[in-house]
């Protein structure tokens, strides 16, 4: 289960992520379950965790599209679709270029 969450300083931009492996593909963006985000990946995030391994990290908000535009691919991977490039995403947080990362 993958779990972002917004906590950070006020006025900052940060957003607390959470995996989870405990068997549920879940991914919950500020409260809200996605289950066009749902595949293996976010089944057991953590390869190299057993049941009920957790790791966290913070993110901003480029870091955090950057992670929401790799599940979104492998949901559709898993549904026999195809890759979409990143100016195709769905969720659009930022409007940087994906390899932007001077400008974070």
């Amino acid at each position: 289960m993958f779990n972002f969450s917004k906590k950070a300083p006020k006025g900052s931009d940060c957003f607390s992520f959470t995996e989870t492996n405990d068997g549920d593909p879940s991914v919950f963006v500020l409260g809200k379950k996605y289950p066009n985000l749902e595949s293996k990946k976010s089944l057991k995030p953590i390869p190299w965790g057993g049941r009920g391994a957790t790791q966290g990290n913070y993110l901003t908000r480029y870091t955090m599209e950057i992670r929401l535009h790799y599940l979104e691919n492998e949901a559709r991977k898993t549904k026999g679709l195809k890759k979409l490039n990143w100016d195709e995403r769905t969720y659009k947080l930022t409007n940087k270029g994906r390899h932007e990362f001077s400008k974070w």
